[in-house]
């Protein structure tokens, strides 16, 4: 296909709408240099299904700093399981509250806790505080005891709301 000629300097290059015109085989094959030449007005132009289509490799080549904010919440809540757990812990920690309520109940247990293999790759210890603070009593209620345990972060704990607390009833966790 054409893309395969286009260099990953090219793709910064490209408009926001012909980003949108590639097809999801075109955003699949993609590779993570391309990935990191997009830019954030790139991301935000991004249907849901482009978005759904990344690779667990793509992911993990977005930029905490300056691609992760662009997200979209309808994007974020279209990323499979694996996609989610592909997210490094310094991505999670980029999500705002909004993005991060955009998850679904069915996305939160792929969200890693302390059994991850690498422990800085611990995603539920990366959460801000302020975000955590923004999740609903269901996704609260989704995680598993391991994650609820995996809630060490900076003042994680303290932004629970009175709401998520009573949601933890349901993971096994009793006051």
């Amino acid at each position: 296909s054409q893309m395969q000629a286009i260099t990953p300097a090219q793709v910064g290059q490209m408009g926001s709408q012909q980003i949108r015109a590639l097809s999801t085989t075109q955003i699949a094959a993609m590779t993570t240099d391309e990935v990191v030449a997009l830019a954030p007005r790139h991301l935000a132009a991004m249907t849901t299904a482009q978005m759904a289509a990344m690779t667990t490799e793509q992911i993990q080549a977005l930029d905490a700093t300056t691609e992760i904010p662009e997200l979209l919440a309808t994007q974020l809540s279209k990323f499979t399981n694996d996609r989610v757990s592909a997210f490094t812990s310094a991505q999670i920690a980029a999500l705002s509250g909004d993005q991060m309520k955009a998850f679904t109940v069915a996305q939160i247990p792929a969200l890693k806790g302390s059994e991850a293999a690498d422990p800085y790759e611990n995603q539920i210890a990366a959460i801000s505080a302020d975000a955590l603070a923004t999740m609903t009593g269901a996704q609260i209620a989704a995680m598993s005891a391991s994650q609820i345990g995996s809630l060490t972060g900076d003042g994680q704990i303290a932004a629970l709301t009175g709401a998520q607390i009573y949601a933890l009833k349901d993971t096994g966790i009793n006051g």
